[in-house]
């Protein structure tokens, strides 16, 4: 058991040790959400609150001391440093470093899909190997990068300008999260463009070769098709409609509601198996149980202490809508569901006009490309699927649960005497049908080293081409847990 851990589930201040993995959990309801045949939905619009509401700058999730929006009482994190860059000179411009600067590297950075841009990632030139991700969970702590490293991180468009000093037998490694490129370079003087081969994040777990992927578990529950999602964003391949090809997942999927062999997958068991198993869950940084998740909520149930500390240790868990119980039964302190006390119940189905809160995903989504902000074109046209073109407002749809603001402010020791809050960080909200009339839709939160995520949406609607603007702010969320933390107390 992992020192300083509580059991209880109702716990309001957080046990004094940190460690980190990802759960991602959705919610759903079968037939409703079909969009290319229309649907009855509640589309909600309305004045939505924190529009000016920043969040961690570029290429660091920070969820140290928070701050509250405008109005709805939602909680964000507030701006600080990017991380890596502690007793690092940004210029590297000679001194006693004695940098030349007489080359520069270009390029821009994508993700394992190879066409969607990465926000923030960390660009770097080492002369000796840089060390991987840990193949196992593991707590995620900043740390400097060794003086005189020459680094510098992504623009929302993924691009990047690094100036450094020539030579062979160099290695330029690439860091978003938990995905990570390490590449041997022999850098010439003069401007040097980088192709995708240098610079885009890894779609497979090879670390002989210099790969690395977050080691994923999907469990396989119903309507939210969570694995078409993770193929497109390049962790398997995918066939000419975009749905992922059997066999060439780069992730384990577990069974959680429906039967993987249906779909020509293959499972390495129930859910209940995984999320009851210290020992299996070491093995991962992220695990995944979108939609009505029956036998991982009873599993949590029945003993939430296995997931806590796997959290707490740097796992990752990523819950949305009907999942709700997951996440209620591991984090009650957290939020309010809606229909608590006594139990979370859902809204109905519902569309909503959000907000995007987040500075950086706001930026990184206003940056992406047009043939990005719009998939309608790949689906035959029309107007049936949301777009990017109207930011900061983005429909989100296929709704059907909640949480209700305000967010509770989660305390815990800083290690340096005081106290910090890592409840949970807004990223977008909207209109709903529950209380107070506006909800946020994404959360983020910190327990131990680890990150706890929850939407009130189906990430995925119905099988189609391209990705929607939800699926792309799911791609920029599992890019986001995975990134250091800050504030790691030690264990009391």
């Amino acid at each position: 058991m992992v020192k300083g851990i509580a059991s209880s589930r109702r716990r309001a201040v957080l046990p004094s040790v940190w460690l980190t993995g990802v759960l991602a959990v959705c919610g759903c309801q079968s037939g409703t959400s079909d969009r290319t045949t229309g649907d009855t939905s509640t589309t909600l619009t309305g004045p939505t609150s924190n529009t000016g509401a920043t969040g961690p700058t570029s290429g660091a999730t920070s969820v140290g001391s928070a701050t509250a929006g405008s109005g709805s009482g939602a909680t964000s994190a507030t701006s600080g440093p990017p991380k890596f860059d502690l007793g690092v000179s940004a210029d590297m411009g000679g001194g006693e470093c004695g940098a030349t600067n007489d080359a520069t590297l270009t390029g821009v950075v994508h993700a394992p899909n190879g066409t969607v841009p990465v926000s923030g990632a960390l660009v770097y030139v080492s002369d000796t190997p840089p060390a991987g991700i840990p193949q196992e969970v593991y707590c995620a702590k900043c740390e400097a990068l060794p003086p005189c490293t020459p680094f510098t991180l992504t623009n929302p468009d993924g691009s990047f300008t690094l100036k450094t000093s020539s030579g062979a037998g160099k290695y330029l490694a690439v860091v978003k999260g938990q995905f990570m490129r390490i590449r041997p370079i022999d850098i010439a003087p003069g401007d040097t463009p980088l192709d995708a081969s240098y610079t885009d994040l890894p779609g497979e777990n090879d670390p002989a070769n210099g790969l690395y992927i977050p080691k994923i578990a999907l469990g396989m529950s119903s309507p939210d098709s969570f694995w078409l999602i993770l193929g497109k964003v390049g962790l398997g391949q995918v066939d000419g409609n975009d749905n992922l090809v059997p066999g060439t997942e780069q992730f384990d999927i577990y069974a959680d509601g429906l039967d993987p062999a249906t779909y020509g997958f293959t499972s390495q068991g129930p859910i209940e198996n995984l999320l009851s198993d210290p020992t299996k869950l070491a093995q991962y940084h992220i695990i995944f149980t979108p939609c009505i998740s029956d036998p991982a909520e009873f599993a949590v149930e029945n003993d939430p202490t296995p997931v806590l500390e796997w959290v707490a240790a740097g796992g990752r868990i990523y819950a949305t809508d009907y999942a709700e119980d997951v996440i209620e039964a591991l984090f009650p302190d957290y939020q309010t569901f809606n229909g608590e006390p006594p139990d979370p119940v859902p809204v109905g189905f519902y569309d909503s006009d959000a907000t995007v809160l987040d500075a950086n995903l706001l930026a990184w989504l206003e940056a992406l490309p047009d043939d990005l902000k719009d998939v309608n074109p790949l689906n035959g046209g029309g107007t049936t699927w949301p777009t990017l073109f109207d930011l900061p407002t983005v429909r989100i749809i296929d709704n059907y649960t909640g949480i209700v603001y305000p967010l509770p402010s989660i305390q815990v020791p800083d290690g340096m005497g005081g106290m910090i809050d890592v409840g949970h960080k807004a990223w977008i909200e909207g209109p709903w049908p529950g209380p107070g009339g506006i909800s946020p839709l994404a959360v983020m939160g910190q327990y131990g080293c680890g990150r706890l995520h929850f939407t009130s949406y189906h990430t995925v609607g119905a099988p189609h081409k391209g990705m929607i603007p939800q699926e792309l702010i799911m791609l920029y969320s599992i890019l986001e847990v995975g990134v250091c933390t800050d504030q790691v107390p030690p264990e009391g």
